[in-house]
């Protein structure tokens, strides 16, 4: 009885440093009248699909897509860009005078796709100069773009600067080409007539974007390809006359690069066709995601059936199970992607259940990252061809402080820097994804796996 107590006495102090794996050992060492018997259960959950209206677009993004894909399931989405171009040698232009232009060319740094992509496919660039309202440049007062802004807004589509036709020889996500698209002669001479005549053009980045506002580029193509683009920039080709020691007159040749940076704007504007022509969700046992900007999933917790099933009460900020302080050993919500061959898409690489409304919204504004509770982030595994959720602490927290009866989440594609354990940026998907999901072929609707003790 002596050796009983002692382990009764440090048995809060073992509680207190262990996880909730542990808890079945700690179990183990109780008398059946200090513990309630670990229990499993099963909560099905309602889900639903629905269609993005936008994301947020984010000066940060490494890249850009452009072009049009089909896919049977997921149905058409296309990419296009508007981007600002920054001036070169800001406050130390030093155009030698007088300079005569050569040419005026845009290079895109492109990586096709092999997923995307196909190889012989002939791609139109057509490349709008943007001739109505500017962009705002980056700042932190600066109100966001979307992924639905109204190209319409900000060009007439008359003024065509230039177009080029490309036949995609090879596709690897490890090789990039180069696409040059020689621009229009007016260009030219205006980046040459303002060096001369209208310097404080140049003067910074806010005056160059007023003095040329920008490109709209789209692309039309025989096949169906997807492109990212890594890298974009004008290159103004001059030559000028100067003499030598000798009294020789020498032609010389210069260039200057108008860079799309990040210290101008860039916008996607993504669109998906024919959604509802493609597919439909037909019970809450499936749902389907896709990116960029084109379908989330939505589930509903019941956050109160859930307690009415598990016997779990409130009192004063703890959960209790019975007469016993809930522990959560496992709270897990799985899906698993589907429907292979229905879809020529690859599965997001992570996706992030998060709750709807103001939280989301912040989200992604501000740059959070997951908090487990608010948020909570999974990654495809290609073996189980599934994601799994860790909702455990989410469930700790609801249980002691929620009076809600239901809690609403989005579950939405997303890119990350880091691990999902330790994630150190997250942002909306800017990859072509779509999958098919639920929790298991074999069982049916979604659901939460819980496993629970009280001690």
């Amino acid at each position: 009885m002596k050796q009983f107590k002692i382990l009764l006495l440090l048995l809060p102090l073992f509680v207190y440093s262990c996880k909730d794996d542990d808890i079945d050992l700690i179990t183990a060492l109780l008398p059946t009248d200090e513990i309630v018997s670990i229990k499993t259960d099963s909560i099905h959950i309602a889900a639903s699909d629905t269609v993005v209206e936008k994301i947020i677009w984010k000066n940060s993004n490494s890249s850009l897509l452009l072009g049009t894909y089909t896919d049977v399931l997921f149905g058409v989405t296309t990419a296009e860009i508007l981007s600002q171009f920054n001036c070169p040698s800001i406050n130390t232009v030093n155009w030698p005078l007088p300079a005569t232009a050569d040419s005026t060319v845009l290079y895109l740094s492109i990586v096709f796709n092999g997923k995307n992509a196909k190889v012989g496919d002939s791609v139109k660039f057509t490349v709008y100069e943007m001739d109505k309202a500017a962009l705002t440049i980056p700042s932190p007062s600066a109100s966001p773009y979307y992924s639905n802004i109204n190209v319409n807004d900000y060009t007439n589509k008359t003024v065509v600067l230039g177009d080029y036709t490309y036949i995609i020889k090879t596709v690897s996500t490890d090789t990039v080409t180069t696409i040059r698209i020689p621009l229009d002669n007016a260009l030219k001479e205006r980046f040459i007539a303002a060096s001369i005549n209208n310097q404080s053009v140049y003067s910074s980045e806010n005056a160059f974007v007023q003095f040329f506002k920008g490109v709209y580029i789209k692309t039309t193509s025989q096949q169906s390809s997807m492109l990212t683009v890594s890298n974009m920039y004008i290159s103004l080709v001059y030559w000028y006359n100067m003499t030598d020691a000798n009294s020789n007159v020498i032609r010389r040749y210069d260039e200057k690069q108008f860079p799309a940076s990040k210290e101008v704007r860039q916008v996607n504007y993504i669109s998906h066709n024919n959604y509802s022509g493609y597919f439909s969700t037909v019970n809450d046992s499936v749902v389907y995601v896709n990116s960029p900007a084109g379908k989330n999933a939505i589930i509903t917790i019941p956050i109160k059936r859930i307690k009415d099933s598990l016997n779990i009460q409130n009192k004063e900020g703890v959960a209790y199970i019975g007469s016993k302080k809930l522990s959560i050993n496992n709270a897990s919500l799985t899906l698993e992607a589907t429907d292979f061959k229905k879809t020529t898409l690859s599965p997001p690489p992570y996706l992030l259940l998060i709750k709807r409304g103001a939280v989301k919204e912040n989200f992604f504004k501000n740059y959070v990252l997951p908090n487990r509770i608010d948020a909570v982030l999974a990654a495809y595994n290609s073996t189980t061809t599934s994601y799994t959720f860790d909702l455990s602490y989410y469930f700790s927290h609801t249980f002691k402080n929620s009076l809600l009866d239901t809690e609403q989440f989005e579950i939405i594609p997303v890119d990350i820097t880091g691990t999902v354990k330790n994630p150190s940026y997250i942002n909306y998907s800017l990859g072509l994804y779509g999958a098919s999901l639920r929790t298991n072929i074999n069982t049916s609707p979604l659901k939460i796996d819980f496993t629970i003790s009280g001690f």
